[in-house]
């Protein structure tokens, strides 16, 4: 479970989907991003890259208020670009 003093880096899948803009919540460039990814695809990458993961079912991106399709959160986490690098790539490396 996260406590209070954990470091924490949100993931939502939002931002891995080739289809969304950047202005919808997409964090990567387009050669990075993969259609549709789901929750699992993102805490299984994350998994896959070492870190400590705990993922969150029913919670909206706050530009997505509508659509709850969850959260990943990487504890002890770094720098939140370079992690969301990672797993854009390492979900693009499963995929293919």
């Amino acid at each position: 479970m996260v406590s209070r003093g954990d470091l924490i880096v949100v993931l939502y899948p939002t931002y891995f989907d080739s289809s969304r803009s950047r202005e919808e919540g997409r964090r990567v460039s387009k050669n990075l991003a993969t259609p549709a990814p789901t929750l699992e695809e993102v805490r299984d990458a994350a998994k896959r890259l070492g870190y400590r993961v705990e993922s969150e079912d029913g919670v909206a991106h706050p530009s997505r208020p509508r659509k709850r399709e969850g959260r990943v959160l990487i504890l002890g986490g770094g720098r939140k670009t370079a992690i969301i690098r990672s797993v854009a790539q390492e979900i693009r490396a499963h995929r293919s």
